[in-house]
Formats: C-alpha cells, structure tokens, sequence
C-alpha cells in the first residue's frame, strides 16, 4: 500500500518587495495505492464486485486499521487492474488506485 497525501501551496509575489506571500490553497484529494492477490473459490466474485464498482464511478465508503486512513471516509475507484496469475486456479493479482472523494459543491 502505499498513500499520496498532498497540499497545494502557492507562492504570490508581492510588488516592491522582495519577498513573496504562501498561501494554502487546500488539500488535494488523498490517493491510495492498494497491490494484493484475490485467492480461492470466492476471488472471481470479489473481483466482479469490485469491476462494477469501478465502472459505475460511484463513491463507495472506507473504513480501514490503517490510522493514516481513519480520516478518509468515502473514496472512488480510479483505476483498478487485475491479472490472473499463471499457473494457479482462482488466484488473481490486482493493483487499486483509490481517491478521496469529493461531494460537488
């Protein structure tokens, strides 16, 4: 797993002076990068579950151990892959890109 966690500042130059403003513009929406393996009888219906998800856009919410993520409440699937591993019956490699999900304002 891995998290991308970013604010966005800006720098405003100030006329006549020689040093500038920062201004916080806000927290860019969190990232999360998930790689895992589905294994067993159940792995093609878990991964059915999560293509649909993927392909409907829908926020869909989190709860995690994880305390980096106890924050972050609902999240949209940004990209999703999966590849069957060679070899083994019902064992699947996936790599998840997770974003916070933001409502329209």
């Amino acid at each position: 797993m891995k998290l991308l966690d970013r604010r966005s500042i800006v720098e405003l130059d100030i006329p006549g002076s020689d040093g500038g403003l920062l201004q916080d513009m806000g927290a860019v929406p969190v990232e999360v990068y998930i790689y895992g393996e589905f294994v067993g009888n159940n792995a093609p219906a878990a991964i059915s579950s999560l293509k649909s998800k993927f392909e409907s856009s829908e926020s869909v919410n989190i709860s995690s151990d994880v305390s980096s993520l106890e924050d972050l409440g609902k999240v949209r699937i940004d990209q999703f892959s999966i590849e069957q591993v060679a070899g083994s019956v019902n064992r699947y490699r996936y790599h998840i890109v997770l974003k916070e999900y933001t409502s329209p304002q």
